[in-house]
């Protein structure tokens, strides 16, 4: 859902909700909010896409050029609308523990794996399918769902956001950000593939 957002109070209340509503305690409110003060000149938009499935969601800005006409754009009055449309995410118990020590377990492995592997070109390229595997089965192909509903906004929302995290990175290297910068990067470049892909897909050429 988009959000029309005129201060940080406004960024905090939308995030905050969904931090609440998803039972999570993570700092993308004061993040977000942060980036809103530093960056803002008034009025901004924002995209949050969820994952009920795994129990999380992610946020970005959004210009207003890129918005699908006919979307929709909460505004702070009617905020409780949206918030309402919020999906629930799925309880799994015992399961949702097991679930997040696996991952670890095989992100661990993986990033040994790398260490041992010579670096290049071609053992980036490997990473990032890879990485695309895993989390594509995690999210049950939600990119590609949420591209056909919204089209081209979502996917360069993402690769925005990217973007974004990898600036704060360069300015402030001892910034707080919950990735690194390796992680942003291939992040970007995953996302950048994942909508070309979709694009190609749809024939596409400019959007």
């Amino acid at each position: 859902m988009i959000y029309k957002v005129n201060s940080k109070h406004d960024v905090i209340r939308v995030l905050q909700t969904y931090n609440a509503i998803y039972g999570l305690d993570n700092f993308l409110p004061d993040e977000i909010a942060k980036e809103f003060e530093y960056g803002s000149n008034g009025t901004d938009y924002l995209i949050v896409i969820e994952f009920p499935g795994l129990s999380c969601f992610d946020a970005t800005w959004i210009p207003y050029q890129s918005i699908v006409k006919g979307t929709t754009i909460y505004t702070p009055e009617n905020y409780p609308v949206a918030f309402s449309k919020i999906l629930r995410p799925n309880k799994r118990g015992g399961d949702a523990i097991d679930d997040t020590v696996n991952m670890l377990v095989a992100h661990s492995r993986k990033k040994e794996e790398r260490q041992k592997d010579n670096h290049g070109y071609d053992a980036v390229l490997k990473e990032m399918k890879d990485t695309y595997e895993r989390k594509n089965s995690d999210y049950g192909n939600s990119f590609e769902k949420t591209l056909n509903e919204f089209g081209l906004t979502p996917g360069i929302a993402q690769i925005y956001h990217k973007f974004e995290r990898v600036k704060q990175l360069v300015k402030s290297p001892d910034a707080k950000v919950n990735e690194s910068m390796r992680d942003s990067l291939l992040d970007m470049c995953n996302y950048i593939a994942m909508t070309v892909a979709w694009m190609d897909k749809e024939g596409k050429e400019n959007g």
